[in-house]
């Protein structure tokens, strides 16, 4: 079962800080996950739609300028990870980058500077994957870019797996714990999907998810989850 770090090592450093990101590598998990925004024709690493709770700013995260954004430093005393930066310290990790888009305003803006990050930086497509609630953004994705893997982020239990999907071929569905079944699980690999699960640091959780056959999670504390998995999968060779 792959482990991606969530926000980065977030349960060591501050989420989706450049630490966070930058401590990640191969040796204790399988990708890092990310959370985008489009500031002007810059694209930022940070979740909340609000810089209130992360860096206590009363102002929306669209709203900021570049001029800002250039004297703004995260939580570790570090500059705002950008895009770029991203693909410039982790261009030789050989980890998955999933970048979740949260509001991007020039999806295409996005694409071409994307394309231009994997040229310049020779950062292989198999370990890159796109997801987004916004399934608006993937529709786009996959017409324009379709050489992308494309995840599908659910925070709901469908009635029905079949239906729930989008009318375009995705690699992965991306599900909350607080709402989905070993059946919702089993329905979604029965039709080729990756199934990747949302919050989970703890032992009984990772355990079932384990039972259940998922492909993967996504943890604060990735390298402790990672140790958990093996021990759980190889008992006999961890006793």
């Amino acid at each position: 079962m792959k482990v991606f770090a969530h926000r980065g090592e977030s349960a060591l450093y501050p989420e989706n800080s450049r630490s966070a990101i930058a401590s990640c590598d191969s040796s204790g998990m399988a990708g890092v996950e990310i959370d985008l925004y489009q500031i002007e024709n810059e694209f930022i690493v940070f979740h909340d739609r609000w810089l209130t709770r992360v860096l206590g700013i009363q102002k929306r995260t669209v709203d900021l300028t570049r001029s800002e954004l250039n004297r703004l430093l995260g939580r570790d005393a570090q500059p705002i990870p950008t895009l770029e930066w991203v693909f410039e310290t982790h261009k030789t990790s050989g980890l998955i980058i999933n970048l979740e888009l949260k509001e991007i305003h020039d999806i295409d803006w996005f694409l071409t500077c994307l394309k231009a990050l994997c040229s310049r930086f020779q950062f292989k497509l198999e370990n890159l994957l796109l997801s987004s609630f916004n399934h608006q953004y993937l529709v786009t994705i996959y017409h324009q870019a379709p050489e992308f893997k494309i995840g599908m982020i659910l925070a709901s239990h469908p009635i029905d797996a079949q239906t729930s999907l989008p009318p375009f071929p995705i690699y992965s569905v991306h599900l909350d714990m607080c709402c989905l079944s070993r059946t919702l699980i089993s329905d979604y690999k029965r039709l080729g999907l990756e199934v990747y699960v949302f919050t989970v640091d703890q032992e009984l959780e990772i355990n079932w998810l384990l039972q259940a056959n998922a492909d993967g999670i996504f943890a604060n504390a990735p390298r402790e989850a990672s140790r958990l998995i093996n021990k759980l999968a190889y008992p006999v060779a961890n006793s």
